[in-house]
């Protein structure tokens, strides 16, 4: 695709809808698109639109899901009333499995959207779930390595040591992906 996956170019549909009309709905705007790009069938549609609704979170939950950081102590009790610490994990797991929840979603859409873009989507949300499970997983240890709490029970823990995380390069990557 020209934008590099079929769902980027739903960005740049939102971007000129929202132009024209700044008080249209992301759900209507989505379900337009979804329509407009896979098939105007509920049944692919109402899914397509359910994975582009949670994305954001997603996204925010594996890669920064506390915003800026809290000044407050690790045993802080957040909205949750779990400890700050707890929560921050859990938030990193939880962008994880929304991933895998979205891959889900996507697989159960095959023979309904035609095979050459169900496999292209497919691929995306794999690179998707690996790049959500190594930030998680470089997040998580980080920031045991600062807190130095062990992690909440249930919570898996990283498969390599920080150093693993803090040599990793990216030449690919715009910037300095070292």
């Amino acid at each position: 695709t020209w934008s590099g996956s079929h769902f980027d170019q739903a960005n740049w549909y939102a971007f000129g809808r929202l132009a024209w009309n700044p008080d249209q709905s992301s759900r209507d705007i989505a379900a337009d698109w979804a329509a407009m790009t896979f098939s105007p069938d509920p049944p692919v549609v109402k899914p397509i639109v359910g994975m582009m609704m949670a994305s954001r979170q997603a996204a925010g939950n594996y890669m920064t899901p506390l915003g800026l950081p809290h000044h407050v102590p690790w045993d802080h009790r957040m909205a949750s009333g779990r400890p700050l610490w707890d929560e921050l994990v859990g938030r990193y797991s939880l962008g994880v499995r929304q991933v895998q929840a979205m891959q889900a979603t996507w697989a159960s859409l095959r023979g309904r959207v035609d095979a050459q873009r169900h496999e292209q989507v497919a691929a995306f949300l794999q690179i998707q779930l690996r790049e959500a499970q190594w930030w998680r997983d470089a997040s998580v240890a980080y920031f045991q390595s600062i807190s130095g709490r062990p992690l909440p029970a249930g919570e898996a823990p990283p498969p390599h040591p920080l150093a693993y995380y803090e040599a990793l390069q990216f030449p690919s990557a715009p910037g300095d992906g070292r």
